[in-house]
């Protein structure tokens, strides 16, 4: 299964790619993924629009009827940097947030964008990506 769709730069964005994701994991009948899910498209949509100044295109895809995987494609040139921020910093968890409640996740450039991806278990969601971070950067 394949969906898409196309958010603007702004940063009530978020919030509807949020809404949005979670129509089309409650569509699909995956429950596994249906808190997990619509926290992480808020993340990478927020971050899109925060650091890459873009507007954002979210593709999602359910692969082998165990995963599914995420694309939040954007026109910022800058990679995503896994930080560690201190306790009192306001923000920079988004990405902790995604080594650690997805299965796995990483990014790419490809045809003049950046895409930030991540991938859920469908059965067991929150697995944690941990060492399975993935950063590549490919021409396109």
């Amino acid at each position: 299964m394949h969906d898409e769709a196309a958010f603007a730069c702004e940063i009530r964005s978020a919030g509807a790619a949020r809404r949005w994701v979670r129509g089309v994991i409650e569509a699909w009948a995956l429950p596994a993924a249906d808190e997990v899910g619509p926290l992480l498209v808020s993340e990478v949509v927020s971050n899109a629009v925060r650091h890459a100044n873009s507007d954002v295109r979210l593709i999602v895809d359910l692969r082998d009827d165990r995963r599914l995987v995420v694309e939040a494609w954007d026109r910022g040139p800058g990679r995503p940097v896994l930080r560690r921020p201190a306790r009192w910093d306001e923000s920079g968890r988004g990405l902790q947030l995604l080594d650690t409640l997805s299965t796995r996740w990483g990014w790419t450039f490809a045809r003049g964008a950046k895409c930030v991806w991540f991938e859920l278990a469908t059965d067991a969601v929150g697995s944690g990506g941990g060492p399975d971070y993935q950063a590549r950067a490919t021409t396109g």
